[in-house]
């Protein structure tokens, strides 16, 4: 318990009533300062019977709200309270907030829930300030309410997309667009199934057998346009590291409909990850890899926050999971660490513009650079000042960029593809 503003001004009236009553050796001041004392005593005693009885005198309905809400988004619970004192609900968790913040009698408030990072978030009461009947002292108490949330990493969208967007490619992952990659040439791009008008002498008889129908190889024609992800995980959290893999993972679905194949880089602290040359199942299936690799601590994890879900997708997400050609893959990635060699036409860098931007503007001299720059990186601020720090920075990035003529969105579809393409 506390004392309140009331309080405080009458505990130094009362102060002074003393050293008064003591100088002048006043009765009637002794019996005021008495009256005070008392008064102040009945008002701290009432404050601690509301206290112990604030489950009957306040109601919440619903008493307990299951709620599911992307990272980032928010989502908001209407409450009805019915209550015979001034409850001031406060707020000790980052993510929840309340309007109005006080209420007596009956009425309405809006519990609004806006967590930034994923995860599994239980509630089982609520912190509410009450005040004693003359509004001299106040103190907090516990609310009875079961709150469960369940916030889903940005990833998860965009996961569904591609899982989705797999179903379609096909087995070889041949995309609806006809692209210029393939045709005439001598480096082997992959197998599809046969069609009228391609040559007999391409038939792949290792895949025709394998597939028990006809395949033939395709190839990759010379100097073909080429483009390139770049993943830059060089992010200062795990909001950012959601948000630049979300990006990702949507950039590279969108891509691969309209391109034969991707370069994948992702750039980190330590190292520079490079796969070249993807046609767009591959190029899919490694990106999500990648991501749920950053994202979670065991690509296992996203199980966890996957509704139940068509078990086509669930079996394509199982197989990537459990796929241990993509984890050698990154495993021989990751024993040696590679200068960044972008070797493309355009390329497309996903980044939280938090760090050096050298390698941007190096990339931008020699090729067609698009970044793709996610929302307030500074999230992940740990106080007030570093986060206005890092905003300070990021709108110096987007500033530099801007002059440097090298074309900054938030998202693919800013991008105007229809100049490339």
């Amino acid at each position: 318990m506390k004392l309140t503003q009331r309080g405080i001004k009458l505990s130094a009236f009362s102060a002074s009533l003393l050293l008064i009553s003591l100088a002048y050796l006043d009765l009637a001041l002794g019996l005021l300062l008495l009256a005070v004392i008392l008064t102040s005593l009945y008002d701290l005693l009432k404050l601690r019977a509301l206290s112990k009885a604030i489950g009957k005198l306040v109601r919440l309905e619903p008493e307990k709200e299951e709620v599911r809400v992307e990272a980032g988004n928010e989502a908001v619970v209407r409450m009805e309270v019915e209550s015979q004192v001034e409850v001031k609900l406060v707020e000790p968790y980052p993510f929840l907030s309340f309007k109005p913040e006080s209420l007596t009698g009956r009425g309405s408030i809006a519990l609004t829930i806006a967590p930034n990072l994923a995860g599994r978030y239980d509630i089982d009461e609520l912190t509410a300030e009450i005040t004693s009947p003359l509004g001299l002292f106040s103190t907090y108490v516990k609310i009875p309410f079961r709150l469960k949330v369940k916030a889903y990493p940005r990833l998860i969208r965009p996961l569904m997309e591609a899982l989705k967007a797999l179903q379609g490619l096909g087995f070889f992952g041949e995309s609806e667009a006809i692209s210029e990659l393939v045709g005439e040439g001598i480096e082997y791009a992959w197998s599809k199934p046969y069609r009228l008008g391609d040559r007999m002498r391409r038939i792949d008889w290792k895949a025709t057998a394998r597939m028990n129908e006809l395949y033939v190889k395709a190839f990759f024609v010379e100097g073909g346009s080429s483009t390139r992800i770049v993943y830059d995980v060089r992010v200062p959290g795990p909001v950012s590291l959601d948000s630049v893999s979300a990006t990702m993972l949507s950039t590279v679905v969108q891509l691969a409909r309209l391109s034969a194949t991707l370069s994948f880089t992702v750039l980190s602290d330590e190292e520079v990850l490079s796969l070249e040359r993807l046609e767009p199942r591959e190029a899919i299936r490694t990106a999500i890899r990648y991501a749920l690799r950053y994202v979670f601590k065991e690509p296992e994890e996203v199980f966890e926050y996957l509704e139940p879900l068509d078990p086509r997708l669930l079996r394509e997400l199982r197989g990537i999971v459990e796929d241990e050609r993509l984890k050698l893959l990154i495993e021989e990635e990751l024993k040696e660490v590679k200068p960044l060699k972008l070797g493309a036409e355009e390329v497309f860098w996903i980044s939280s513009l938090t760090h050096d931007l050298s390698l941007i503007a190096e990339a931008s001299r020699s090729t067609r650079v698009y970044v793709l720059a996610i929302a307030k990186p500074w999230l992940d601020a740990k106080s007030l000042e570093e986060a206005y720090v890092m905003k300070k920075r990021f709108e110096k990035a987007i500033a530099w960029l801007d002059r440097a003529k090298v074309p900054v969105a938030r998202d693919i579809s800013k991008i105007p593809l229809i100049l490339r393409y």
